[in-house]
């Protein structure tokens, strides 16, 4: 059976549009972001984990020992995180504890502002989980 023109451009259409049905940060998210605090604590000198958002939902960094990536979805100022995946890295134990908070913390996310300098990552009250700065490139 013969495609009509009209189905084969719906086709063409339907097929070039399906990636932007992932979510793509827009470009004031977009990029390398470094943990400054998690809640109200501010993070001590080190471990300071860091968090990627790139292209098509994907999302990658360091938990503080390990590294980590998954997906998320993006709707506007909305946020969540799909279940990560990540190395299991032996560290001392302050290290440890700051990955699992910041772990915990990704978990809780549901939504995503700037504030000034800072990205906050909020939970589903709207109050701060992740406060991030923008980490230096190179």
């Amino acid at each position: 059976m013969p495609l009509s023109r009209r189905s084969a451009m719906l086709a063409c259409l339907a097929l070039t549009a399906a990636p932007a049905a992932f979510a793509q940060a827009p470009s004031n998210l977009s990029g390398h972001w470094r943990t400054d605090a998690i809640g109200a604590a501010r993070l001590p000198a080190t471990p300071h984990p860091d968090i990627t958002f790139g292209a098509e939902g994907r999302a990658y960094g360091s938990s503080g020992c390990s590294r980590f990536m998954g997906g998320f979805t993006l709707d506007g100022a909305a946020l969540r995180f799909d279940p990560i995946a990540g190395t299991r890295m032996a560290c001392e134990p302050p290290a440890m504890e700051v990955e699992q908070r910041f772990l915990d913390a990704l978990a809780a996310v549901r939504g995503w502002r700037l504030e000034g300098p800072a990205l906050l990552l909020t939970d589903g009250t709207g109050a701060t989980v992740l406060r991030l700065l923008r980490a230096e490139a190179g």
